[in-house]
């Protein structure tokens, strides 16, 4: 598999934050990121071994549905958008205030 570069760096969007999310990685050392619409396991996978240096145990992926906006008497939706629970193996841990510039190159 080829991955270019340009397209590689946009693989992770950010790390989901929500109350489960925190709770997946103390308990299970499974991690939740926003990944790119048309990411596939093994591309995420390659991404977390080689800009984290951590092994991946196993990697879930979903579509979550945009939901419908209303502002004022204008009806909108926000986008789908793919979820990825990214489980890390025993011993490994993910240090993300290092890799802060990895996560946070699009807003």
């Amino acid at each position: 598999m080829k991955i270019h570069k340009k397209n590689f760096l946009n693989l992770i969007d950010k790390l989901h934050n929500s109350e489960k999310s925190y709770f997946q990685i103390e308990k299970y050392n499974t991690y939740v990121f926003k990944v790119h619409k048309k990411a596939t396991k093994k591309e995420i996978k390659i991404f977390m071994n080689k800009i984290f240096g951590v092994e991946v145990y196993k990697i879930k992926t979903l579509i979550v549905k945009g939901k419908i906006k209303k502002y004022k008497k204008y009806l909108g939706f926000s986008k789908n958008w793919k979820k990825a629970y990214v489980s890390i193996k025993q011993g490994y841990n993910l240090d993300l205030n290092k890799e802060k510039i990895y996560l946070t190159h699009r807003s």
